[in-house]
């Protein structure tokens, strides 16, 4: 599953180019920090963005998203419990 509105979560800097739909326009700034696999090795790092969802942690296989710098959707899977996506913390104002 996507949906077209990564570009509107990405950070104008630090991704590898083209960036594809980069804007920012919510401020969210996502970086692209990678992930680590389950075996401890980083990936992806410049390249994509990948962060875990509110799925409960006791489902099988959470879900996360993931911004990639070619393309401006917002992807959804499932990923093992081992991997290390980010976590966003939001402050409620």
């Amino acid at each position: 599953e996507q949906s077209l509105s990564g570009g509107s979560l990405k950070s104008i800097d630090n991704w590898m180019l083209p960036n594809s739909g980069a804007t920012d326009r919510f401020g969210f700034s996502a970086e692209p920090y990678g992930y680590i696999d389950s075996y401890a090795w980083p990936e992806g790092y410049s390249y994509y963005g990948y962060w875990w969802s509110v799925t409960p942690w006791d489902s099988p296989d959470p879900s996360g998203v993931k911004l990639s710098y070619d393309d401006a959707y917002i992807k959804y899977y499932n990923y093992p419990k081992k991997t290390g996506l980010n976590v966003r913390c939001i402050k409620n104002k």
